[in-house]
């Protein structure tokens, strides 16, 4: 069993809230991913691991999933790599990896939107799972302002009245712990489209 120190100044190490990947896929790249994504049908998101159920003071998007394949395998690589540098780097948690991303349109017709939550679970459900979601990842694969308005990206590291927007833009990837709350703020006019990774590894010790 590791000693608890009463001097943890001597061993502390900040927590890096996000990381930011700029143009993490050019023009051409977006629009083929975008295309591939919307090729399937996608379905209205549900909330909760333990019983799925549509909840519209929640969360109001659409969805579908992707494994690795031979037609997507490009993009699992390049994220993969991300990952991989982006947790070396900055997070240093021990990864196993994740089976699938998650690509989400959040619509203006019906102000889009998802309310403050955390990736990792932490309900009766996530007990019996031998790993836990542990570092985030979305994609934006729209423009602000010009595909979509409204639809902030917004983490909550204090709280709801101190949020912080982020500032993403078309091509940016940003990466943070899946324990931290965020939200998509409601989306009033065009498509905000988006992937996201959850990244799993053992539990927290």
């Amino acid at each position: 069993m590791r000693k608890i120190s009463n001097n943890i100044s001597e061993i502390a190490q900040g927590l890096y809230t996000k990381i930011f990947w700029n143009n993490f896929l050019d023009k051409e790249e977006i629009e083929k991913l975008t295309q591939y994504c919307k090729a399937f049908e996608v379905q209205r998101a549900t909330i909760s691991s333990e019983n799925p159920t549509i909840n519209d003071e929640i969360r109001i998007s659409n969805t579908n999933f992707h494994n690795r394949n031979n037609e997507n395998a490009w993009i699992f690589d390049r994220i993969n790599h991300a990952v991989e540098e982006i947790n070396s780097k900055f997070y240093h948690f021990d990864l196993h990896g994740y089976n699938y991303f998650q690509y989400s349109e959040y619509l203006g017709s019906n102000k889009g939107k998802y309310d403050f939550h955390m990736d990792t679970f932490m309900d009766s459900e996530s007990l019996k799972l031998s790993s836990t979601r542990k570092l985030s990842l979305v994609l934006l694969l729209s423009e602000p302002g010009v595909d979509f308005e409204g639809g902030d990206f917004q983490m909550n590291t204090s709280n709801e009245q101190q949020c912080e927007t982020i500032n993403m833009q078309k091509g940016t990837l940003i990466a943070f712990p899946s324990f931290l709350l965020h939200r998509v703020t409601p989306v009033s006019k065009g498509v905000r489209r988006s992937i996201a990774i959850w990244v799993e590894g053992p539990k927290f010790k």
